[in-house]
């Protein structure tokens, strides 16, 4: 089975993440030739770390030229089936597709988005879910959410959970937290929040929470992922609440890096107001600590009994919350341990297995 498949994303947050974990283990399983479709830049850093031949297409992402000139490129190509791990499926496809949609937010999240913004993703969307051969989504609240607002065969719907990187299991040594520590100026415990700092992610909430909870606790803010700088509304908050000493944002980790810092943790925290799946819940989970996570949208359902869900409008419920884990051993040890079991439920072998399985079913 020959697969074209758009990683153009693939170092990007979140959805490189997919992209990743999908591609190595789908090739560690065997049975698909990958055709990678690549910009330049991605090609420069993979060096030949994937099997397959890789084809550039240039075109800007959430371009309207990528909407055209993708399709072109997969039809100079002779595969089965065009995988899209992004809502953007391109036009005048020739050969069947599959097209993984990860959340809708652009539909549902109306005042974070311009009004073209949010004409281009319901027409996008719009055209992913009809002319896909079949939807890969990553929880059954997307499942959901898109049957509510866009009328589709939800037969061809196909949800398929997202796995944890294996790295996350692993023992890291004392040596290695010490080291993470000092190059990041962290002195004391921390609550690690790790993703976008995009309006939906309600880290504001997050930092007045931990204003006040640090009035009682002697602990730290990590913020990994997006640079607070590039966010100016949520810079100036955490200068007016006066957390800036205490709040440490240390940008992008590498996986090695990510891995240090949940072990690391006191207490890993998503207060989103939106989530397709939530996977800092996940990757908390499986590297033992305890997850905190709103109660909407995907985050319950991924989380389960594992983890202490909260209303992400109550920054005071979220302080007490995070405080009854820094005090209470017992019920400490016993988040970290269902949080484990929860953990092994969700893997990017059986991710890839069931991708293959759509693969399938689409060209047969």
């Amino acid at each position: 089975m020959r697969v074209a498949i758009d990683i153009r994303k693939y170092y990007d947050l979140g959805i490189g993440t997919y992209i990743q974990n999908l591609v190595q283990q789908i090739n560690a399983i065997g049975g698909v030739e990958f055709v990678y479709i690549v910009n330049d830049e991605v090609q420069a850093k993979l060096k030949g770390e994937l099997p397959g031949e890789f084809v550039v297409n240039n075109a800007g992402k959430y371009s309207l030229k990528e909407l055209f000139s993708i399709g072109r490129t997969v039809n100079s190509l002779s595969v089965d089936l065009f995988h899209s791990p992004h809502y953007t499926l391109p036009f005048f496809l020739h050969t069947p597709s599959v097209t993984t949609i990860h959340d809708i937010i652009h539909l549902r999240m109306r005042d974070y988005f311009t009004p073209f913004q949010r004409r281009y993703a319901r027409t996008i969307i719009g055209h992913a879910c009809r002319a896909s051969d079949a939807v890969i989504v990553v929880s059954e609240f997307t499942k959901k959410d898109i049957l509510s607002l866009i009328p589709m065969n939800g037969k061809k719907i196909y949800p398929i959970y997202e796995g944890v990187h294996p790295s996350l299991y692993e023992t890291v040594d004392n040596e290695r937290i010490r080291q993470f520590k000092e190059k990041h100026n962290i002195t004391r415990p921390f609550i690690l929040y790790t993703g976008s700092l995009k309006p939906h992610k309600n880290v504001q909430l997050l930092m007045k929470s931990f204003h006040t909870l640090r009035l009682s606790f002697d602990v730290e803010l990590v913020i990994a992922g997006e640079r607070l700088d590039d966010y100016p509304q949520l810079k100036k908050l955490s200068s007016m609440l006066w957390i800036e000493e205490d709040c440490k944002n240390v940008g992008f980790l590498p996986m090695d890096e990510l891995a240090t810092a949940y072990r690391a943790a006191a207490v890993v925290v998503l207060p989103s107001l939106y989530e397709g799946f939530g996977l800092s819940m996940l990757e908390g989970m499986a590297s033992g600590v305890p997850v905190v996570g709103s109660n909407r949208t995907s985050i319950p359902e991924i989380v389960g009994d594992a983890g202490i869900v909260f209303d992400p409008h109550n920054y005071a419920e979220l302080g007490r919350i995070i405080g009854k884990i820094l005090t209470d051993t017992t019920y400490r040890e016993g988040l970290i341990a269902k949080g484990l079991k929860r953990a092994h439920e969700f893997t990017w072998e059986q991710c890839a297995r069931k991708t293959i399985e759509v693969y399938k079913k689409v060209i047969q």
